[in-house]
């Protein structure tokens, strides 16, 4: 894959996020960091600590009701985040083309938020999770694809 200069590259999950900016040519790739954040989700058992819900039936029946999983509540969470943050960077003028790679599940949660503008402008879309590579590493990794 060859970045026009300029091009916006996000790197997400549902816990952490870069933004890089392709200072290079469509021959060098020279990806930078302009933006990253990290949200803390520790594991749901972790959030939860109340006892399931109770429910009684018109015949008398007690059954008790699934918890809420705070874990994947907070993965929706971080991905509209993430959306409004590509929604933001898409409408600046000066960002013709973004690239956009996250796991698949982060995918699926961020594409129904991203805006008709912001589809224009995303170039490519990567389903694959590079938050825990090197800059060095997603260069050759985009470079190869």
């Amino acid at each position: 894959m060859q970045l026009k200069t300029s091009t916006k590259v996000i790197i997400a999950d549902s816990e952490k996020y870069l933004v890089l900016n392709n200072l290079g040519d469509e021959g060098i790739m020279d990806l930078r960091v302009q933006e990253s954040g990290e949200r803390d989700n520790p594991p749901a058992h972790a959030q939860g600590t109340d006892r399931p819900g109770r429910v009684i039936s018109p015949s008398g029946q007690k059954s008790s009701v699934a918890n809420a999983d705070w874990h994947e509540l907070e993965k929706e969470l971080a991905a509209s985040d993430l959306a409004k943050r590509i929604n933001n960077l898409a409408s600046d003028t000066d960002v013709n083309s973004i690239i956009v790679v996250t796991d698949a599940h982060t995918l699926g949660l961020l594409r129904p938020q991203l805006t008709p503008e912001t589809g224009e402008k995303i170039t490519e879309e990567i389903a694959k999770d590079l938050t825990n590579h090197t800059i060095p590493e997603i260069e050759s990794i985009l470079g190869a694809a």
